[in-house]
């Protein structure tokens, strides 16, 4: 009986095909034949234990999404399951995203304008606002638990950041900026952005230096021009005016030009500029003191123009360290003077 079970053995293994069978480590193996949906318990494929999350160094080298099907946008947003990368279509606002299991990531990508709402729980955004997307914009999202998604990653197609810098953004709160009695840097800030302004409508950049040409004050196209034709009796520069017009001149007078100012607790500038050979005075609001090129002068002294045309001067209303707010001026062109209490 055994010879017949040894030559039964002999005569099947002379019929397998040539694809190999060995015996590795004592254990028997077969080579070159296609298994087709196995059920595998435990052992290896090249090196990388099965079954266990951290896959051996090497066994995989990259990661490919799959493109799903174009999928139109929608408050309660329905993705496919052919994929992990879609496009979105369509306008309609993004309140939510259907569940696809906890632990998937998806990657949209935006064809158009649409809001992405932000929601504490369902829908979780960078900014922990809502964004306005912009054709070419991509998000990265991950399903942290059912129907509850987190953008991990905001991609804008022009470059910028999702959120710009903030380092002054409390500044501007009212009330910590009202409270605030840093005086020196609530200036510095204005100043800076003031300066900005300036160059963007100057085209051009003026450094720690000021000097605007006469020209320029008159060019209505980069400043609107206010002129006074009052003469000696004086006239009010009121705060509508001030918030209007970006320069004042005596175009039209015939005289001197007596101009006084009002009282306001927030940042102002203009300048102020002779069109004709007449001095322009102009006074503090009652009680106020100008600070002329770096120089108190006396309460309710005004600062005297020259009368010769093109003589100017800038003003800016700007908050001092007891909290108080004042009128500084100084010089661009010409001489401006202490002009003493007004006529």
């Amino acid at each position: 009986m055994k010879k017949l079970l040894l030559s039964l053995l002999i005569i099947f293994m002379l019929a397998m095909p040539a694809h190999g069978f060995e015996i590795v480590n004592g254990v028997e193996t077969v080579t070159g034949i296609a298994i087709v949906n196995p059920n595998i318990d435990g052992g290896s494929i090249d090196g990388t234990p099965i079954g266990q999350t951290t896959p051996a160094a090497g066994a995989f080298t990259q990661v490919k999404w799959a493109k799903g099907a174009d999928v139109a946008s929608a408050n309660a947003l329905t993705l496919g399951t052919d994929g992990n990368y879609f496009d979105i279509t369509g306008t309609t606002a993004i309140t939510s995203i259907g569940t696809l299991g906890v632990g998937t990531q998806v990657c949209l990508h935006f064809d158009g304008v649409l809001t992405l709402t932000h929601q504490a729980t369902d829908l979780i955004l960078p900014s922990g606002a809502n964004i306005t997307t912009a054709a070419g914009d991509e998000a990265l999202f991950i399903e942290y638990a059912t129907g509850d998604w987190r953008c991990v990653n905001y991609s804008k197609a022009n470059g910028e950041a999702l959120v710009g810098a903030t380092a002054s953004d409390t500044a501007y709160d009212a009330g910590t900026w009202d409270s605030n009695s840093d005086a020196a840097t609530k200036n510095a800030i204005r100043d800076k952005i003031e300066t900005l302004a300036l160059e963007s409508v100057l085209g051009t950049s003026i450094g720690n230096g000021l000097r605007l040409d006469s020209t320029v004050l008159k060019a209505d196209r980069e400043f609107r021009t206010l002129s006074f034709t009052n003469g000696a009796s004086q006239t009010t520069f009121t705060e509508a005016n001030m918030l209007a017009y970006s320069a004042i001149n005596n175009q039209g007078a015939g005289e001197e030009t007596d101009i006084i100012l009002v009282a306001v607790s927030y940042p102002i500038k203009f300048a102020v500029e002779t069109s004709e050979a007449f001095s322009i005075e102009l006074c503090p609001p009652a009680g106020e003191i100008f600070t002329q090129d770096g120089t108190a002068l006396d309460a309710n002294d005004c600062i005297l123009s020259s009368a010769t045309v093109g003589s100017s001067f800038l003003v800016k209303r700007m908050q001092i360290a007891d909290g108080t707010w004042q009128y500084f001026t100084y010089t661009i062109q010409g001489v401006n003077t202490d002009g003493g209490a007004a006529d």
